[in-house]
């Protein structure tokens, strides 16, 4: 294979500016044209130079790493508290990018080859193109899958339900698609898992939901129940047991009491991972 040192140089200009223009992009940093393409043409120098001289330490990770601090600096600067961040996102940028293109090249039939360090191959403006959106696609994906679960954990807060004398502590998710409230008063309902509940209700009322909904079983707790009917995304219509408490407490920021509320009791599972045992609407918070 014939290699033309100006050749790689450009094109690796080309490809480290558009990683460092990734980087930015996804570490939510302002980019400026000059300083990304000066920091790409150093970056590309010292690739040639690890391509003509023949010398261990241009090899070495420790000289990888180093290239990659200056080139770091050189496009965004040192911000305390940032730089370990962009670091981030460049080798992750870095490693995507360099393993689909590489996969690009082998599937295809194209020659790669190892020089001086640097990853030599037959790399055409459509493949680079290619390689490029669908990189983008990728990172794009895995950010909205990270920023979703980071999102959802920071809604999940603690939740206490008091009924005669009783406690019962639990993790509840604020669900801005539960607007759930009971019929006849309008109080708001909180969703909770059924076993949930065991520490304040008589385990013979928590295994007989049913009949209690049919009219055939009656809690003689002096309990105030009631029937709430419910729709939701792939169930039309429904209705669950719920149940008038003395007190709940959602502790979200501040702390949150509700007097008039009612808990609904849900038989199935509402985290597959057992991550919360409740769903609390966010209208709640202003009550």
């Amino acid at each position: 294979m014939t290699i033309y040192i100006d050749v790689v140089f450009f094109e690796n200009v080309l490809v480290n500016y558009f990683l460092l223009e990734l980087t930015g992009i996804f570490a939510k940093k302002k980019r400026n044209f000059f300083r990304l393409i000066f920091s790409s043409f150093v970056g590309s120098l010292f690739s040639i130079l690890s391509l003509v001289v023949s010398l261990g330490l241009l090899e070495s990770i420790i000289f990888k790493v180093f290239v990659s601090i200056c080139m770091i600096l050189i496009a965004f600067g040192k911000e305390k508290g940032n730089f370990i961040k962009i670091m981030t996102f460049f080798y992750l940028v870095t490693f995507v990018f360099g393993g689909i293109s590489f996969m690009m090249i082998y599937f295809n039939g194209g020659l790669v080859s190892l020089r001086g360090g640097v990853l030599i191959g037959e790399f055409s403006l459509l493949k680079f193109l290619s390689a490029l959106f669908v990189s983008i696609c990728f990172l794009k994906v895995v950010a909205f899958v990270i920023k979703s679960r980071i999102e959802k954990k920071n809604l999940v807060c603690d939740l206490e339900i008091v009924l005669n004398n009783k406690k019962a502590k639990i993790k509840v998710l604020m669900d801005t698609g539960n607007l759930l409230r009971e019929p006849f008063t309008g109080k708001p309902v909180v969703i909770v898992e059924k076993d949930a509940l065991k520490p304040i209700f008589d385990v013979d009322i928590l295994n007989n939901l049913d009949e209690m909904l049919d009219g055939n079983f009656i809690s003689g707790d002096g309990l105030k129940f009631r029937i709430i009917p419910y729709s939701s995304l792939g169930n039309e219509s429904g209705v669950i047991i719920g149940v008038c408490v003395d007190l709940i407490r959602i502790f979200w920021e501040s702390e949150v009491v509700l007097k008039d509320a009612v808990v609904g009791i849900y038989e199935k599972r509402l985290s597959e991972y057992g991550g919360y045992s409740g769903l609390v609407g966010l209208e709640i918070l202003n009550v």
